[in-house]
């Protein structure tokens, strides 16, 4: 259905059939930034209603998510043959932006609120920096030193900072790039902080891991168990990030 339902949708939105239009595309498309066939259909419609200037900018994103994807690809790739981490490369840099991820920060650094000392586990471009509320410290730290204040570290092979004093732990869209993803969640979990993590979980990533186009992912099951190990208080949320994933935050650290 998706190859022909251009020519179905299109028809219906140039002649102001607008419920309908996206009624039928609601029925062929997941409506997540990930899905090109998605974001070609919403240009298309846009441009039909003479929204040129949001055409240019849908252009743009998806030139980014196709730049994104290649690099994904690329790293599970070198993953796989033990050569390490591209993220950490050089060149990477440009991939470290999405326009989605924006959203994503902003939500998180609304629930971290005020007076905070966050700790940002693959902080990538410090997104979240800009939206943290009044009296926070922001603490970045990556594989690669992304600028003069980032903390170097290595979650794949446990070596993170060693601190006491945060009291957020954010680790947003890392997890889905690790081997060992059991271990590197396990490693998170050591802070006595709140644990904010955004993560793709089996359950929302069957095809692609059965098509081989990603490591394969934790379920969401056995990450919920690795949390209520160390937490006493465990939720998640799906929201809107690159493509749907889920935010998981664990408050309360047991004694351990």
């Amino acid at each position: 259905m998706h190859d022909n339902a251009h020519g179905d949708i299109i028809p219906l939105v140039r002649s102001g059939e607008l419920n309908d239009a996206f009624a039928l595309a609601a029925k062929t498309y997941q409506f997540h930034p990930e899905n090109e066939q998605f974001l070609e259909l919403l240009e298309h419609t846009l441009s039909e209603l003479g929204f040129d200037g949001a055409s240019d900018e849908l252009r743009r994103f998806k030139t980014v998510l196709l730049k994104h994807k290649a690099l994904q690809a690329e790293n599970v790739a070198c993953l796989d043959a033990r050569a390490g981490n591209r993220w950490a490369g050089e060149g990477s840099q440009e991939f470290l932006e999405n326009p989605v991820w924006d959203l994503r920060a902003k939500f998180v650094a609304h629930i971290i609120g005020n007076d905070a000392t966050v700790l940002d586990i693959g902080c990538g471009s410090m997104l979240i920096e800009k939206y943290l509320g009044n009296g926070c410290q922001y603490l970045p730290a990556d594989v690669a030193r992304r600028n003069e204040r980032t903390i170097l570290c290595d979650l794949e092979h446990g070596k993170l900072p060693e601190m006491t004093d945060v009291t957020h732990v954010v680790c947003l869209g890392v997890l889905n790039h690790l081997q060992d993803q059991r271990a590197a969640l396990e490693q998170l979990c050591r802070y006595k902080a709140t644990l904010l993590l955004t993560f793709k979980p089996f359950d929302l990533m069957k095809q692609k891991t059965e098509q081989g186009t990603i490591l394969p992912p934790l379920r969401h099951k056995d990450v919920i168990e690795v949390l209520k190990t160390h937490y006493a208080s465990t939720k998640f949320k799906k929201i809107l990030g690159s493509g749907s994933e889920i935010l998981y935050v664990a408050e309360h650290p047991k004694v351990r």
